[in-house]
């Protein structure tokens, strides 16, 4: 039975990522994976999986980093992939399907209060899952309980807002068309909330977790192939602070939105894509 619950600590985080809100980013998985697959390959590297290895995937998402480890911990190691949206579970698990995967399990739940068996995982991976926990030091003291003494965690967490400028830019270029974001606490759950290194190594080493190191990763976030204004424009629209304006209260009309966006993504398309910067730690630790 799943623990996932309104009284959970991540209780808002769970009725966001459950919500129309976050539709998109189920619907829109083929063209995120495309935008993140350089650093998703760097993070697999990083976390080096082994074969006959057990794996844990935080904030699984639809499974993408699941397609890449499973082969590589092969038909003795088995990957699980955890994430508190519903739709995003169903929609990794029909891919698992598709691509003929059986050594994996997809779990619905809230990987702060699952009761997973103890001392399962050799690897604790994720690709930006890790941001969103009111209360870190507990979530991760129950990850940690999960792993084998000596466990190896890997994660890709994002750094700055101002450091990441394929979020940042397009909505600058939209000027007073779109709200401010709303300011979040450094410590309040959120896409940047691992920004600070330092906050970083307190979490994990409050969890109990040692050896730590936060290493700096700056990737070029492909929003669209070459020449593809149109593409990079409708994830733009799609994801991110725009796409969070589009759908907000007094939204701004998308077409004023989408030739401001489509003449500044021109400016920049080049023969590799259309590509801003990125900026992300990789965050090693073992428990």
């Amino acid at each position: 039975m799943s623990n996932q619950s309104a009284a959970s600590a991540n209780a808002r985080e769970i009725e966001f990522w459950n919500s129309a809100a976050t539709r998109q980013w189920h619907e829109e998985y083929s063209r995120i994976d495309e935008m993140f697959a350089g650093l998703t390959e760097y993070l697999l590297t990083c976390a080096a999986p082994q074969p006959g290895e057990y794996v844990l995937d935080i904030g699984c998402a639809t499974g993408t980093t699941i397609l890449g480890v499973a082969p590589l911990v092969g038909p003795d190691g088995h990957v699980t992939g955890a994430d508190i949206s519903r739709s995003s579970i169903m929609r990794g698990r029909d891919r698992m399907a598709e691509a003929g995967v059986v050594n994996v399990d997809l779990i619905h739940d809230d990987v702060t209060v699952h009761e997973f068996e103890r001392g399962r995982f050799d690897l604790v991976i994720s690709r930006f899952g890790v941001m969103f926990f009111a209360d870190p030091v507990a979530s991760f003291q129950n990850i940690r309980r999960a792993m084998k003494p000596g466990g190896r965690f890997t994660a890709a967490a994002w750094r700055s807002p101002a450091e990441n400028v394929w979020a940042s830019a397009p909505a600058r270029v939209l000027g007073d068309l779109i709200p401010p974001p709303v300011p979040l606490g450094p410590e309040e759950p959120g896409q940047f909330s691992w920004a600070d290194a330092a906050r970083v190594e307190r979490i994990l080493r409050g969890a109990g977790f040692s050896a730590i190191a936060v290493s700096q990763h700056d990737p070029a976030i492909r929003l669209a192939g070459p020449g593809d204004v149109e593409g990079a424009t409708n994830l733009t629209m799609s994801l991110g602070p725009v796409g969070r304006a589009l759908r907000g209260e007094n939204p701004p009309s998308p077409e004023a939105v989408r030739p401001l966006l489509e003449a500044y993504f021109a400016t920049i398309d080049s023969p590799r894509g259309i590509l801003l910067p990125g900026a992300i730690w990789i965050v090693q630790a073992v428990a």
